[in-house]
């Protein structure tokens, strides 16, 4: 019996242009939702749900994890198998964290997969209203802001009438002007004023004297 034996090199060359069916390649970019700056040092996750015993799991367990470079970009490369859901998770520094979960076919074997995302600035406005007065009350009103945040106050509303001194702090995303409308109230007369306020800190302070 005649065996043909390819040379090492050819054989090398082979297994190098060829992934395994379960192997996976993720490349995206990090950036600032409002501003659309990269977001650099950003940790990236891919997590994964899985059939165990022909079951759906609703778990999730961490497959791989990177972090963005200066230019807010990743690549990963993993192997999953028996895949249902996949999740990318994002932490960065002074932003909310970020959860996306894709469908498994919206990521292909052995081919260049891409997922981008926005992420934004974990601000918070601190409000001080006071008064010394009583017979005015203010309605102050947050026009809608940092859509899809689940923790921010969006589009909140809030009254406050006679002797008072009340302080609350409200999250919200960053790096963005938010616009409010403010109705005083005294008697039977009313007068409307709007505003903005810059957030493009941490913390901003938002302070009103009811007179």
């Amino acid at each position: 019996m005649k065996m043909c034996l390819l040379p090492f090199a050819a054989l090398f060359l082979i297994f190098q242009g060829c992934k395994p069916d379960s192997e996976y390649e993720v490349t995206g970019n990090v950036s600032d939702g409002n501003t659309g700056l990269a977001v650099s040092n950003a940790k990236v996750y891919i997590d994964f749900s899985k059939l165990e015993n022909g079951a759906y799991s609703n778990s999730f367990s961490n497959i791989t994890e990177t972090e963005t470079d200066e230019l807010g970009n990743y690549n990963v490369e993993f192997r999953a198998e028996k895949v249902v859901e996949y999740r990318v998770r994002v932490e960065g520094d002074a932003f909310f964290n970020v959860f996306d979960t894709l469908n498994r076919n919206e990521w292909l074997a052995s081919e260049s997969n891409e997922h981008s995302v926005l992420v934004y600035r974990d601000s918070k406005i601190k409000f001080h209203f006071y008064s010394s007065q009583s017979g005015i009350t203010v309605l102050f009103k947050m026009m809608p802001h940092s859509e899809n945040c689940g923790t921010c106050c969006s589009e909140s509303n809030y009254v406050f009438g006679g002797i008072v001194d009340t302080t609350f702090t409200c999250p919200v995303y960053g790096n963005q002007t938010i616009e409010y409308e403010l109705t005083r109230i005294s008697g039977v007369q009313s007068s409307q004023e709007t505003g903005q306020i810059d957030v493009y800190e941490d913390e901003v302070n938002f302070e009103y004297q009811i007179n």
